[in-house]
């Protein structure tokens, strides 16, 4: 069966000068993410507690953090690694993982030579390449950011970088 989510994409709200993502927003999606977690529930014949989505939420989140630093290097000149590769830890953000400690792992040392490289100056585009935000990498035909890099522009954030954890638009490429 397919199952549809609804998200309310009102925009923001603004408390304390702060966008934020209104509370009826973020009820609709719960409402509808228990609807479908309620129907899988239903079809796989398996039952999918709250604590198992809280677990997975936790998880999520966690890997976030890494996501975030790493996405955050790409602001150095030059960037330490494509934008095609960044575009492999947006996949994982949405695939099922199911051995989160070694991917934890895996972003921990993913990071760490990463800082290397821009200690060294190192990376797939010369020093001073200009930086332009692209949308979302394709996943059927990654050449085309290629192209783009060939073309000497330098992809340093996509569309899936630009929000803050308070949801408000955060652009800030260097």
């Amino acid at each position: 069966p397919t199952m549809f989510v609804n998200r309310c994409q009102d925009g923001w709200e603004f408390r304390d000068g702060i966008p934020q993502v209104p509370d009826y927003a973020i009820e609709s999606v719960a409402d509808e993410i228990k609807r479908v977690v309620e129907r899988l529930s239903s079809v796989l014949g398996v039952s999918i507690s709250d604590e198992d989505m809280m677990t997975s939420l936790f998880n999520v989140l966690e890997y976030f953090q890494y996501w975030a630093e790493i996405g955050l290097l790409m602001k150095n000149d030059p960037m330490p690694f494509s934008q095609i590769d960044m575009a492999l830890l947006h996949y994982l953000a949405v695939i099922c993982v199911q051995e989160w400690q070694e991917l934890y792992e895996a972003c921990r040392i993913l990071y760490e030579e990463l800082k290397e490289r821009v200690a060294k100056g190192e990376g797939p585009l010369k020093k001073g390449t200009p930086k332009v935000i692209c949308p979302v990498v394709s996943i059927s035909d990654p050449g085309i950011l290629k192209l783009i890099e060939e073309l000497g522009i330098g992809p340093c954030v996509c569309e899936l970088q630009m929000f803050c954890p308070t949801g408000g638009v955060k652009i800030d490429i260097g």
